[in-house]
């Protein structure tokens, strides 16, 4: 299987300054021990993995990585810089 990975600046508009996340786009079929590995080698503070929403309720869910964890219940608000200007609702289980 092949993944789409970018390393991204959030908090930014300039090159290599802002803070630095990983994000996984095509993360539907991916395990958790996958998604855990992947965000080891990013060694960010934070990567987002980008799965599938569910018609009528969400666009897309989101599950975010640490290099040592899952983050379930805090993060910092990296959302805004993946997603860009558009509109899109999201799960996940981090409260933002």
């Amino acid at each position: 299987m092949t993944y789409t990975v970018y390393q991204i600046d959030s908090f930014t508009k300039e090159r290599f300054t802002g803070n630095p996340a990983g994000v996984v786009i095509n993360a539907d079929n991916m395990d958790e021990n996958t998604m855990q590995k992947i965000a080891r080698e990013m060694n960010n503070s934070e990567t987002a993995f980008v799965l599938d929403g569910k018609p009528g309720e969400y666009d897309v869910h989101l599950r975010f990585f640490t290099p040592q964890m899952e983050l379930n219940e805090q993060g910092q608000p990296e959302v805004g810089r993946i997603i860009g200007d558009a509109v899109i609702v999201f799960k996940t289980t981090i409260d933002l």
